[in-house]
């Protein structure tokens, strides 16, 4: 027959997808993590598939936890991987539970304690990748099996933990096994669709039980059933083990049958009842049993007696006596708490109740469960279901449920929660605020509607709270790429502020001048509106004053009003990281004090702040702040030379992107090209443009960013008439489309050589003297050295010559060590054309030397080149120590070197312990050293 639930027996006919099972079972035994995702129409046995390989897991050795999703809990956040988890946890030790919740996973550590997740708002990254250590921290005494049924069910959280740790199994001792039902024409659910997707590389499809299955089953409830009864149970039920169940179960209660009409009267039960035999049983149990199991059906399996008694209005005693007979009739299940032998029982249940009789019982579950204080989240699950009454509780409950799920990093679940409760709809004093709360969320989700619900919350709201959600409503429409409404909005704000909300208006003028910048005409107003903090610049004392410090400090930059004025408004911005402390790691002030330092060359400034933010997101665990610091570190260690270390950290930017971060991923291709280029890697190089660049892109920073990239590509190939065309583009969209005219990309200095190249000196020249002057005139060392570099290859003789050498001057001032080794090597170049081969070795070895310790490959095999030809015996590149380590490698030696743990390097990294357990033994390997005794002077070496 076919097992019931909880029973032991393995299902008949499944011999092959059990053994699937075995396979993934030894292989998670192993070491070697998998997944595998059983995929079948309901009834068809997923269910006892994953009970089976869980008793496989559990004879093998594994730890095993489960869980199955319920449909009435699919707004409880995280509520599948509590239901995961939490047994293992319950009866740990503190010492244990220490281990447990060690490094990353304390993140998640107040989702089984009951209390709020954080006091601010919890990233959805922070708590995937909390959820993620906990699972790895749990498979370091012994493999874990994950298993999880009715996936179609589960919570948005879950559903995104679950994605999350399926793409990173292969490299853990960690199986997971999940089901779930094929999708129902248009997947609606995006992170049900990405779980699916991910788990979906390994699917097990199941299909109709095999005749010999069939007859297996019919003959085990009916012994001398014949072939032509069986060929009739098979054709009525179509090979689904529930439905031959159900119609055995119905024909054995009816009236004995004349075995020479058995099979008509199989046909007759199985069109009349196949799908809605338990409904049929359960009617002549009575009312209390249908009471007690519709109940049950809104509540949601795993409920206990006495709530499900108490929304049945059925007496304890009375429920109690019921709750047997429907374990008898194989409708419920024994145990300590309540459910239905198959979900399709419950559904069945539920979906015969009419429309208004369902939300009545939703709504009294609610009160019910508030009552017996259930968690908000719980509650508002009901009352999503519930019909709209106007009740001011049910708007309050469902606020609170979305906060908790904002703050827990569900946006899109605040969002349904929020959406019903502007149903309900709320009273007139509540309505600002459902509106200000439900536009909030559907920004933070990405969900359309944020603008719609912020404007009108907006027109509803005075005073402070106005003034608040109109930057609210400003990065809306920043976010949608309406940078110009968004600086149109703030205008209004600032019209107001002043009388209104005094105390908010340095926050105001900075938002609007970030938000000013990018469009000219609404740039000209904010340099008028603002022209008062040329003349009194804040101190710096407030948060207040140092997010506009911030603001100013990118704005001077930009306009080149000095590099002193600029660093020195960055300083007071930054203050010591106050700033940081004001805003944390996702806010934008930090990334506008790096900016203002790249701009006027304050490198070294730049990198310390990049890499403070950076400590501090890994602190956090915010994958956005983490990715968005190792992009401008990256793009601050490039400036300074450091190539290996700038590759390290756009590889972590990049492989950001898969767990969803999109910020600067166009441009951090397009500068990982760029390095790849210095690194002589042409064909990785062309890869990494092409992994982003589409021929519709609009114009903007990432189109300048990979048009610059291609740029240097060709360059390399020497093939300067089509790099000057991409340097000019990039040039173009940044002054025509942006108005900006001195930015991060130095167009102007590439294409000069570009025009040089192609014996073109006017054009040369024309690019090349704005950038000299203007980096005198602003005291921008490396944009005068950029000039400088252009009219020192176009000047001839001594003249030419003594413009190279202040060029590397200024750029070593400034630590540009890339473009000084540059310099260096047509310093040399110029000398040996000149016959002075004597003079030219120098500056040629030292560019060696320094393109050959910064992983310049292309610098290095140039400084060769010319040391050969004069008359030098260059050195060879090193293949072992230090210089032979990838970026990745030498990221994870340094902080071995530190002393951190492998777990604890992958945390900071955002890898699993297996990558840093490759990169440390290739390391070793490369550095001739045995273990991490070693790595500190093995380092020092290079």
């Amino acid at each position: 027959m076919f097992p019931a639930a909880g029973s032991d027996a393995p299902p008949v006919g499944r011999d092959q997808e059990l053994a699937r099972l075995h396979v993934l079972v030894e292989s998670v035994a192993a070491g070697d993590g998998s997944a595998l995702l059983i995929e079948g129409a309901a009834g068809m046995g997923k269910s006892a598939l994953v009970r089976a390989a869980a008793r496989t897991g559990e004879r093998s050795g594994l730890h095993v936890l489960s869980a199955r999703a319920i449909a009435t809990e699919r707004d409880f956040p995280y509520g599948v991987a509590i239901a995961l988890f939490e047994r293992a946890l319950a009866p740990a030790g503190s010492s244990e539970r220490a281990a447990q919740f060690a490094g990353a996973a304390e993140l998640v550590s107040p989702l089984f304690r009951g209390l709020p997740v954080a006091d601010g708002e919890r990233s959805t990254f922070a708590m995937l990748h909390g959820l993620f250590w906990l699972a790895v921290n749990l498979a370091q005494s012994r493999p874990l099996l994950l298993c999880v049924d009715d996936l179609h069910a589960a919570d948005e959280g879950s559903l995104g933990f679950l994605a999350h740790l399926t793409a990173r199994l292969d490299e853990l001792p960690i199986g997971l096994v999940a089901a779930t039902r094929p999708p129902a024409g248009e997947e609606h659910d995006p992170a049900l669709a990405t779980v699916r997707a991910e788990l979906g590389r390994n699917r097990l499809t199941l299909s109709a039980l095999p005749p010999a299955a069939v007859a297996e089953i019919v003959r085990a409830r009916m012994s001398d059933a014949d072939d032509e009864l069986v060929a009739v149970c098979a054709d009525v039920t179509k090979g689904n083990p529930y439905y031959i169940h159900e119609m055995l179960r119905a024909l054995a209660d009816d009236a004995p049958v004349p075995s020479a009409d058995l099979g008509q009267r199989l046909r007759d039960v199985g069109f009349a009842t196949i799908s809605r035999a338990a409904l049929f049983r359960l009617g002549r149990l009575g009312s209390s049993a249908i009471a007690l199991a519709r109940a049950l059906a809104v509540l949601g399996d795993g409920s206990q007696l006495r709530l499900v008694a108490a929304l049945a209005e059925v007496r304890p005693d009375v429920a109690a006596r019921t709750a047997d007979v429907l374990v008898a009739e194989e409708i419920v299940m024994a145990g300590r708490a309540l459910e239905f032998v198959h979900p399709l029982i419950g559904q069945s249940i539920e979906q015969e109740l009419a429309p208004q009789q369902r939300g009545r019982l939703h709504l009294r579950a609610a009160r019910l469960l508030s009552s017996e204080g259930a968690a908000a989240s719980l509650v508002a699950a009901h009352l999503v279901r519930a019909p709209a009454a106007a009740d001011p509780w049910v708007v309050e409950v469902l606020r609170a449920s979305a906060e908790h799920a904002r703050r827990g990093g569900l946006p899109a679940v605040a969002v349904r929660e929020l959406s019903r409760a502007l149903e309900e709809p709320p009273q007139a004093e509540q309505r600002p605020l459902v509106l200000a709360e439900l536009g909030a969320a559907e920004l933070a989700a990405g969900a359309p509607g944020a603008v719609e619900h912020l404007t009108q919350a907006t027109e509803l709201h005075s005073g402070a709270e106005r003034v608040a959600l109109q930057r609210t409503l400003a990065r809306a429409l920043a976010a949608q790429g309406n940078r110009l409404g968004a600086a149109k909005v703030l205008e209004a704000a600032l019209d107001e502020v002043a009388l209104s909300a005094p105390a908010l208006e340095d926050e105001v003028i900075s938002d609007y001048l970030v938000n000013s910048m990018f469009d000219p005409g609404s740039r000209q107003r904010a340099v008028r509106r603002t022209a008062r903090l040329q003349r009194s610049v804040p101190g710096g004392r407030t948060a207040a004053e140092r997010s506009l410090l911030a603001a100013m400090a990118l704005r001077s930059a930009q306009d080149a009003e000095g590099a002193r004025r600029s660093a020195a408004l960055a300083r007071r911005a930054w203050h010591d990281g106050d700033l940081l402390d004001d805003q944390g790691v996702d806010g934008t002030g930090w990334l506008m004090v790096v900016w203002a330092y790249q701009l006027c060359d304050e490198l070294q400034a730049a990198a310390h702040v990049a890499s403070t933010v950076l400590q501090r997101a890994r602190e956090s665990s915010s994958i956005d702040a983490f990715a968005s610091a190792s992009y401008t570190r990256g793009r601050t260690e490039f400036d300074l030379g450091r190539l290996n270390e700038a590759q390290a950290d756009i590889e972590q930017t990049i492989a950001a992107g898969e767990s969803g971060w999109a910020r600067f991923q166009e441009t951090a291709y397009a500068l990982c090209a760029i390095i790849q280029v210095e690194r002589g890697e042409l064909e990785n190089a062309a890869t990494s443009i092409d992994a982003v660049y589409r021929p519709d892109m609009v114009g903007g920073m990432e189109r300048a960013w990979l048009a610059f990239a291609r740029g240097r590509l060709e360059l390399a190939r020497n093939r300067p008439s089509d790099a000057l065309l991409q340097f000019l583009r990039a040039g173009n969209w940044l002054s025509d489309e942006l108005a900006v005219e001195h930015s991060a990309l130095p167009w102007r200095d590439f294409a000069g050589r570009a025009a040089f190249a192609i014996g073109e000196p006017d054009r040369a020249r024309k690019l090349a003297e704005p950038l000299a002057a203007l980096g005198e005139r602003a005291g921008l060392p490396v944009i005068r050295a950029r000039g400088l570099r252009v009219l020192g290859l176009l000047e001839p003789g001594d003249v030419g010559i003594a413009m190279l050498r202040e060029a590397s001057a200024l750029f070593g001032s400034a630590g540009a060590a890339l473009d000084q080794a540059e310099v260096l090597i047509d310093i040399g170049a110029r000398l040996r054309r000149g016959g002075d081969r004597a003079a030219a070795r120098p500056p040629l070895a030292t560019a060696l030397d320094r393109a050959a310790a910064l992983g310049a490959v292309r610098l290095a095999e140039l400084a060769r080149q010319e040391l050969a030809a004069a008359g030098a015996r260059p050195r060879t590149e090193r293949r072992s120590g230090p210089d032979a380590l990838t970026p990745s490698e030498r990221r994870v030696a340094r902080l071995a070197a530190e002393g951190l743990s492998n777990p604890q390097i992958a945390q900071a990294l955002f890898v699993t312990p297996k990558t840093v357990e490759y990169h440390l033994r290739h390391a070793y390997q490369k550095l001739g050293i045995t273990g991490r005794g070693g790595l500190s002077a093995a380092l020092a070496e290079g």
